[in-house]
């Protein structure tokens, strides 16, 4: 869906994170994606939500340190991106080339929903968006369901009908709310 606003779009990733268990994605331009959007990825990070952050560095490659001001690379006359998204993130990873970005997104699927779940970033040097991944530069990846959890953290219909008929019937209800990571 598209958005107006880069907060938006990671409040709905983090929701739809708790509702189903598979990582929300929410995508856009560095500088706008990791700090505007900061709101729903704290959330995310806090409520073990799974989400995948994807987005580029704006780093005009190959000449990062004559980049527009935005650029992320953390090179010289640019900001940090990767070590500012590393503070509310489960992990985040920096391709640099074709290849490495292949693996890294799917390396990202694997952080969100392993273990305590979370948001994840994969941020994308300009050299790894512009050129191809070919017979020489070919990434090494793995069968994909292997990297993701064997069960899934969403109830299912018939434990959410049992939790309403319990509330229905209960005196004095009280909601515990969360995806179980206290």
């Amino acid at each position: 869906m598209l958005v107006r606003e880069e907060g938006l779009a990671t409040v709905m990733a983090d929701v739809y994170g708790r509702l189903t268990g598979r990582p929300g994605v929410a995508m856009g331009q560095a500088a706008f994606l990791l700090t505007n959007a900061g709101m729903g990825i704290v959330e995310a990070f806090l409520a073990g939500s799974p989400m995948l952050l994807l987005t580029d560095l704006s780093d005009g490659s190959p000449y990062s340190h004559h980049a527009p001001y935005q650029a992320g690379t953390g090179d010289y006359g640019t900001w940090d991106a990767r070590n500012t998204i590393a503070g509310y993130t489960k992990q985040t990873f920096v391709a640099r080339e074709p290849a490495q970005a292949v693996h890294d997104t799917q390396l990202a699927i694997k952080h969100a929903t392993t273990g305590q779940p979370g948001p994840v970033a994969v941020l994308y040097h300009g050299a790894a968006l512009t050129a191809s991944v070919g017979p020489d530069t070919r990434p090494r990846l793995y069968a994909t369901p292997s990297y993701l959890p064997s069960k899934t953290s969403a109830a299912s219909h018939d434990q959410i009908e049992a939790a309403t008929r319990a509330l229905r019937s209960a005196v004095r209800p009280v909601i515990v709310a969360g995806n179980g990571f206290g």
